[in-house]
C-alpha cells in the first residue's frame, strides 16, 4: 500500500511540475501513466506470451474482447476460457487436478490443448473439415489468435465446437441461436 501512495503522490508532483492544474487534465494525465504502468507490468508476466499469442488485444484492450463478447449468450462463456488457456480440456484440468492425464482422451495422440482441440485433433477432423466450416472459418482457420478474435467467425467456431460435444457436459449446447432455434421448431 506504501508503495502505491508513494508511486500516487510522486505522479501528483510530476503533474503538478509539468503545469497540469485542472482536474480533468489531471485525470486523463493518471490514466494515461497507470495505463503505461499496466502495460509494463503486463509485458513482465509470465502470461504475456500466451495471452499476446491469442491476440494483441488479449492483454490490453479488453474494449476489443468486450465488443466481440457482449452479443454473445451466456452459455457461449466457453470464448472467454478458450482465450485464456483454462478451458475444461485435459491440459488445464491436469494442471488443476481433476484430471490424471494431460493427453487428449479422443485421439491418445496428443496433449489436449486449445490449440490441439480446435486445430490439430484428428478425431474432430471430419468436423474441422467439412466444406461448410471450411467456408465459415476461412482460410485461416488453422491460426487460433484468427479462430479466438474474429467476430464474423464465432458462429461457426460455436457451431464446431457444439459439433464435437467435447464441452456439452459442462455447458450444454453450445451451438449458435439459429441452429438451436431450428433444432426445436422440428420437435
Amino acid at each position: 500500500m506504501n508503495a502505491y501512495v508513494l508511486r500516487v503522490t510522486k505522479l501528483i508532483v510530476h503533474a503538478y511540475n509539468a503545469k497540469i492544474y485542472g482536474w480533468q487534465e489531471f485525470l486523463q494525465h493518471f490514466k494515461k501513466h497507470i495505463k503505461a504502468e499496466a502495460t509494463n507490468v503486463m509485458r513482465k508476466s509470465p502470461r504475456y506470451t500466451h495471452l499476446n499469442a491469442i491476440g494483441p488485444s488479449a492483454p490490453s484492450k479488453l474494449e476489443h474482447y468486450a465488443s466481440i463478447t457482449a452479443k454473445l449468450p451466456r452459455r457461449h462463456c466457453s470464448l472467454f476460457q478458450l482465450r485464456s488457456g483454462h478451458a475444461p480440456l485435459n491440459k488445464h484440468l491436469h494442471r488443476i487436478a481433476k484430471s490424471s492425464t494431460v493427453t487428449c482422451q479422443q485421439c491418445s495422440a496428443g496433449r489436449e490443448s486449445v490449440h490441439h482441440f480446435l486445430i490439430t485433433c484428428p478425431a474432430y477432423i471430419r468436423q474441422r473439415n467439412s466444406p461448410l466450416a471450411r467456408y465459415k472459418l476461412g482460410t485461416q482457420a488453422h491460426h487460433v489468435k484468427y479462430l479466438l478474435n474474429d467476430p464474423k467467425r464465432l458462429k461457426a467456431l460455436f457451431q464446431f465446437i457444439a459439433t464435437t460435444h467435447r464441452f456439452k457436459a459442462v455447458f450444454g449446447d453450445v451451438s449458435p441461436a439459429r441452429n438451436r432455434m431450428k433444432k426445436t421448431r422440428s420437435d
